[in-house]
């Protein structure tokens, strides 16, 4: 009980850093800074963008910049908790496999969701 705890505060903390990047931040690193740091996704030429690699722009992105890292560490803050409480009611392996399947439910609500507002922006 007591490391789901110390992962949902410590997923708290990545969360404030994750506002404080996006709210109060005026440095102008480009890992650091969120206006200049979705730069870090894309490739640009002359047709236009594209990833600047390989799924940079999606499962990846947490490589691209601060925001999305913390957002990434929040993220596995919030699994590990989940999977220390179900590890108090299943096996482990029951608790994994029951763990991943929220987090790619997650993902993917998430990415349905993001399609469809952009659809209709």
């Amino acid at each position: 009980m007591i490391p789901a705890v110390i992962a949902f505060v410590s997923s708290a903390v990545f969360e404030a850093v994750m506002d404080f990047l996006q709210f109060y931040y005026s440095g102008t690193d480009h890992f650091w800074n969120p206006r200049l740091s979705w730069i870090n996704k894309w490739s640009f030429n002359q047709i236009g963008k594209k990833e600047r690699f390989f799924l940079s722009s999606t499962v990846l992105v947490f490589l691209t910049d601060g925001w999305h890292l913390m957002k990434w560490c929040r993220n596995r803050c919030i699994d590990i908790a989940i999977f220390v409480l179900l590890c108090e009611i299943m096996t482990v392996w029951q608790a994994l496999g029951v763990t991943i399947a929220i987090r790619v439910a997650i993902g993917s609500f998430f990415e349905l969701m993001l399609g469809i507002l952009k659809r209709n922006r």
